[in-house]
């Protein structure tokens, strides 16, 4: 799958100092697909190896934002997977950006379990932070912006359709020189260690969570029941988050036509977005292909607005190859 990346540094001096790899001047991008999703993980995590990673005093992340200045360099990430085996937060970094960091991080159909993360913009670089219809089991998530001599008021941060299960998440949003949104995501027994005053919420689920302030058309819950499905265990027998979203689930930035929450496999389509995480609609198991010319419709309608746009996308409802309907053999008789 493709991963992308410019200026990494990996040096045996950083390995032992617990840093996976080093982002530089560049970017980081990386995107699988719905079933095969790129997977980034400790190594020793995949099998036994002769090389310690850190020592016992260290801590360690998967990606060390340099402070190196670039203003435009991204960090984004797309139908990949990191996992952390059990251990202190300290050793189960997803990236420490504490001197750096990236002009935009977007994470969108990822499932990250374990993690600890610590955000924070440092020095006057203005960051954008969108999370979208990810799944973040059993970690640690901290967004901050302060007053602090150090940390700057630059940091706007977007979280749609986000999953948080058995997590810790804080929002320490002190300086409101930007917009935070927290809208349709649902929490999930979550541990919160700080009041979330100030951020612009609404319509999100909480399961035996405490309940940000300020928010309208949110669904409150004691019991909900996940039922497992082609892409994952995730997926809602309950129906307590049907259609309750802020927003259609085609709207500009959500781009969730093509997905679903239900075990039916229906796409959202243009009805109110369900909240929570979604997954792509498959038929018999794989990616819903409309048209049958082995390009699934989520990859087609890059947007997810269920809408041909012909400049930048190919047509999800009409094949490249001339076929049309469901893929399989196609039988053309000459004409006579």
């Amino acid at each position: 799958m493709p991963c992308q990346s410019t200026n990494y540094c990996s040096s045996p001096n950083e390995f032992l100092n617990g840093i996976g790899a080093r982002l530089g001047t560049g970017s980081l991008v990386s995107e699988g697909t719905p079933l095969n999703p790129n997977w980034v993980v400790p190594y020793h995590a995949v099998q036994e190896q002769p090389v310690i990673w850190g020592t016992a005093s260290t801590g360690r992340c998967l990606f060390w934002v340099d402070p190196l200045a670039n203003p435009t360099r991204v960090v984004r990430l797309r139908f990949t997977r990191a996992s952390f085996p059990g251990d202190p937060y300290s050793k189960r970094g997803l990236f420490w950006n504490n001197g750096g960091t990236a002009a935009t991080f977007e994470l969108r159909d990822c499932q990250l379990s374990g993690i600890y993360w610590d955000f924070y913009c440092y020095y006057d670089r203005a960051t954008t932070a969108s999370l979208v219809n990810n799944i973040f089991e059993r970690g640690v998530i901290a967004i901050s912006q302060d007053y602090s001599a150090v940390v700057k008021p630059f940091m706007a941060v977007n979280l749609y359709n986000n999953l948080f299960w058995k997590s810790q998440v804080e929002f320490y949003y002190d300086n409101p020189a930007t917009v935070w949104t927290v809208k349709d995501n649902v929490f999930d027994t979550i541990i919160q260690s700080v009041p979330f005053s100030g951020v612009v919420n609404g319509h999100n689920g909480y399961i035996n969570s405490p309940q940000m302030p300020g928010g309208s058309g949110d669904v409150v819950l004691t019991n909900f029941t996940y039922a497992n499905g082609p892409m994952g265990g995730y997926y809602q027998a309950s129906t307590d988050f049907v259609d309750a979203g802020s927003r259609t689930a085609n709207q500009a930035g959500l781009g969730l036509y093509h997905y679903t929450t239900r075990t039916t496999q229906s796409k959202e389509g243009t009805s109110i977005v369900d909240l929570g995480a979604h997954f792509v609609a498959t038929v018999d198991g794989l990616p819903a292909d409309a048209d049958g010319d082995g390009l699934v419709d989520d990859f087609e309608d890059r947007n997810g607005n269920g809408v041909f746009d012909a400049a930048t996308e190919t047509d999800w409802n009409v094949s490249f190859n001339g076929t049309s309907g469901s893929p399989g053999l196609q039988v053309f008789t000459p004409l006579k």
